[in-house]
């Protein structure tokens, strides 16, 4: 009966639907150049923040330096370990636990979405590569390595990544840690400031990757089957280090 009441069928159906629906509005010819307009002009608006300011460019140039998305992931790790020992003792190993099934469900939706997108052949080059003017932070700073195109630009990585754990916290963790992970949603600018992204690369694919992949953590008995299994595994491999950091 548990698994029954963790299945909610209507809410998977929507919430997928909402993704052939969201995606499908930017591969539609009659809407597609709606989102292209916006590519463009976010392109060009934010980009044109680093052409004169030598101030600008190197504070842009090192929030695309690889290293500093170092950062980022270390503040996802402080509020979700911050929320846990919020918690009182014996619901913390659950909690931890749900971290884990999210890292996964993250990392099967990166790899799945990389697969499809190999078996279609389709590349998106970055908007630094393809609009001009672009100002290339590569070439204006050389004094740190900034991130500013790809070949392969579609969908966000960090913006499905920051997407997926703000809503996460929100719904698991509740309203007071979801306001507080709102301070992630700043590590989207920076490729886009740089133009390694296009901003439908995280509106379109980052936001339908979310759209795909939280249903099944909400809407199904995965979370829980895979919680329980995590939980269990910890317990086992590391009970002592667990009870040392008062976890379980």
């Amino acid at each position: 009966m548990p698994a029954m009441q963790d299945l909610k069928l209507k809410w998977l159906f929507f919430w997928w639907a909402m993704a052939c629906f969201w995606f499908a509005s930017w591969l539609s010819p009659s809407t597609r150049a709606l989102w292209d307009c916006l590519d463009q002009a976010l392109f060009f608006g934010l980009n044109g923040l680093v052409a004169n300011e030598s101030l600008w460019q190197d504070f842009w140039a090192f929030t695309n330096w690889r290293p500093f998305d170092t950062i980022g992931g270390g503040l996802i790790i402080l509020i979700a370990m911050s929320w846990v020992y919020s918690l009182p003792r014996h619901k913390r190993l659950q909690a931890l636990s749900s971290m884990a099934v999210l890292l996964f469900i993250i990392l099967v939706t990166r790899f799945s979405t990389a697969f499809i997108l190999y078996l279609t052949d389709y590349q998106r080059t970055s908007p630094s590569l393809v609009l001009t003017p672009s100002y290339r932070l590569s070439e204006l700073v050389t004094w740190v390595y900034a991130k500013d195109y790809h070949n392969d630009c579609f969908p966000g990585d960090h913006g499905y990544v920051v997407i997926t754990c703000i809503v996460f916290f929100f719904i698991k963790a509740g309203r007071r840690w979801g306001s507080v992970s709102l301070i992630l949603l700043p590590f989207i600018l920076p490729r886009l400031v740089s133009g390694a992204h296009w901003a439908t690369d995280i509106l379109i694919g980052s936001v339908t990757m979310a759209l795909v992949s939280l249903p099944l953590l909400l809407a199904t008995p995965l979370y829980r089957w895979i919680t329980s299994l995590t939980g269990k595994a910890l317990k086992l491999l590391f009970r002592p280090l667990l009870s040392a950091i008062k976890i379980a």
